[in-house]
């Protein structure tokens, strides 16, 4: 506590201690909700199959397959190992306690090894156990016993261990490090991986044996950006985690929020949530975002104004940006109704509109704006629309023009 209130002090914030205090105490009891086991070695391997799932927000399409597939696999007794794979942050290890929470030996233990960050040595040790000098020390896959081991990050591993595990899996049945004991492995075992495994087999930095075998019962976990459709219920769900359902968003903070890659996934959007959650800004706008998505939002608005800029220009150079934006509004209003026009039908609506041009003059302005990529032209009868880049510019430039016009209403104002 006194290193955060020392933080505040020398960066100079204005923030409640109270708040701080609130968070730590917190983060100290979700911290003592973790029951732990102790291997032969004292080592403390944490029990953490806390989720269900239940807790898994699968509105998509594409995590409630991947749900499916881990129910199917959690009920079926037959099935000794699963392979889980995908990207950092995307919810690897709470699909796998899922799997435990759902199977038939939710009761035993469930051991969590993370491979990431550790000397394989006591990975080693840690996973099969040891006979050293007359001691003995069981790994977790004896602890586990009739229970689940969850192997965190498989492709940390150097291969000789993946040969080891391949050869654990494949016999159902293991020798201590230094030990002559053959002991039957009893746990189901589910191994993580958020490297991708066939780019992982071809530089020869996964066992082609272990590989087969666990890409035998996979489950796929999709990015965030594969599953935009849970982005919203995500972030309603981590409110409510942290206790902060006050907390709102512009439509601009969430607009930008959706666009942006995340390359730590569902993980990272908690971190945004939990960070935006010691604010007491209402509502979250741009500037009350983390430094650096502030900057990534500066830069690509700039990207965007260096964009507009160049198709402007492009449609300057002929003469006609007022009539091209009268076009692109029409296509735009047509694709609402799932509308495309050929030039007659085109011309009939932007002379009902007010704006007369000859076929000629638009069939010019329209070879201009395909050029450039605003529109698409399809074959035969289909007739034409705008395209998303179309679209983009479209919104992009008035939103523009509604601001200048503010700006000048207040200045007549003033």
């Amino acid at each position: 506590m006194s290193t955060f209130e020392e933080i505040t002090e020398l960066l100079g914030l204005e923030y409640p201690k109270t708040q701080i205090v609130k968070r730590y105490l917190k983060a100290c009891v979700s911290l003592s909700r973790y029951d732990r086991v102790k291997t032969g070695n004292s080592k403390d391997i944490r029990n953490v199959a806390q989720y269900h799932f239940e807790d898994i927000i699968a509105i998509s399409d594409s995590v409630r397959r991947a749900v499916d597939i881990a129910k199917k696999y959690a009920v079926d007794d037959t099935i000794a190992q699963i392979y889980i794979e995908g990207e950092k942050g995307t919810g690897k290890s709470m699909f796998a306690q899922a799997i435990h929470n759902y199977s038939n030996s939710s009761e035993l233990p469930f051991i969590l090894i993370n491979c990431i960050s550790k000397p394989f040595d006591i990975l080693e040790k840690e996973l099969f156990g040891y006979e050293e000098e007359g001691e003995v020390s069981q790994g977790v896959f004896e602890l586990a016993n009739n229970g689940t081991v969850c192997i965190n990050g498989v492709s940390e591993l150097p291969l000789s261990t993946q040969k080891r595990l391949f050869d654990m899996l494949d016999s159902r049945s293991f020798t201590r490090i230094s030990g002559n004991e053959v002991i039957h492995l009893q746990a189901r075992v589910i191994v993580t991986n958020y490297k991708n495994s066939e780019s992982l087999l071809e530089q020869n930095l996964f066992d082609e044996k272990l590989y087969h075998l666990l890409m035998k019962t996979p489950v796929n976990v999709p990015s965030l950006s594969e599953r935009m459709e849970d982005f919203i219920p995500l972030i309603e769900n981590m409110k409510q985690r942290i206790n902060r359902t006050d907390i709102k968003f512009t439509d601009e903070v969430i607009s930008y929020l959706k666009s942006y890659k995340w390359v730590g996934n569902v993980k990272e959007l908690y971190n945004v949530i939990t960070y935006l959650s010691f604010l007491e800004d209402s509502p979250i706008q741009l500037d009350s975002l983390p430094f650096y998505l502030r900057s990534n939002a500066k830069k690509e608005e700039s990207n965007k104004v260096d964009v507009q800029r160049e198709i402007i220009s492009k449609i300057e150079e002929h003469g006609f940006l007022d009539e091209s934006i009268e076009i692109l509004s029409t296509f735009i209003e047509g694709k609402k109704v799932h509308t495309s026009y050929g030039r007659k039908a085109l011309k009939k609506c932007l002379e009902e509109k007010g704006l007369n041009i000859s076929e000629q003059q638009l069939r010019m302005r329209l070879e201009v704006l395909h050029d450039i990529g605003l529109t698409i032209v399809r074959q035969g009868r289909a007739g034409s629309t705008i395209s998303r880049k179309g679209e983009a510019f479209i919104k992009e430039y008035k939103k523009n023009a509604a601001i200048t016009e503010a700006k000048e209403v207040i200045n007549t104002i003033e």
